[in-house]
């Protein structure tokens, strides 16, 4: 199986499209971004695309980039858990 990684800038709804089957769909975070965004929008963003993809069975919600900055406050990466425990209830 083979997989995708789509950052913030791209849409999933196309990527998905191009490339179709049981490929994985992995995005659409952009992690070495996170430090500079607030804890807020990050919930929002990762509920919006939670929501877009929610009948794909292959996305996975991730980031585009490497890794993570160890100067992104906890906040921030505490707020992709918060919209992933939002999004299943």
């Amino acid at each position: 199986m083979k997989a995708i990684v789509v950052n913030g800038e791209e849409s999933l709804t196309q990527a998905r499209e191009k490339i179709r089957g049981k490929k994985v769909l992995i995005g659409n975070l952009e992690g070495s971004a996170l430090w500079k965004q607030k804890p807020g929008d990050i919930e929002k963003q990762c509920l919006e695309v939670l929501r877009e993809r929610r009948n794909d069975p292959y996305f996975l919600l991730g980031s585009c980039g490497p890794d993570i900055g160890y100067d992104t406050p906890l906040e921030n990466i505490n707020a992709i858990n918060k919209a992933l425990e939002l999004f299943a209830e």
